[in-house]
């Protein structure tokens, strides 16, 4: 199961700083495996991994895709919301 949880009230870059929304993510534990082993090979963190799949520099799972769907309807419904 996929939960995201996006905060959009707090900002905060790797600094701390103000700068970037947080996103907090609940998957399965299966998945987080393949996305440890897929920054591995990669050599990369895994946020970076994480950032490089949202970006879409891989083909996106289906958990992906509902995340990014999900996110972008709750984005558009604040934005509504806000006139």
């Amino acid at each position: 199961m996929l939960a995201p949880c996006v905060e959009s009230a707090e900002w905060v870059n790797r600094k701390g700083e103000a700068g970037m929304p947080k996103l907090i993510l609940e998957i399965e534990m299966d998945l987080y495996r393949m996305l440890q082993q897929a920054a591995r090979t990669n050599q990369l963190s895994l946020e970076d991994e994480c950032r490089r799949r949202l970006e879409g520099g891989v083909r996106r799972s289906r958990y992906m895709e509902a995340l990014l769907a999900e996110l972008r309807a709750d984005e558009a419904q604040r934005r509504a919301e806000r006139g």
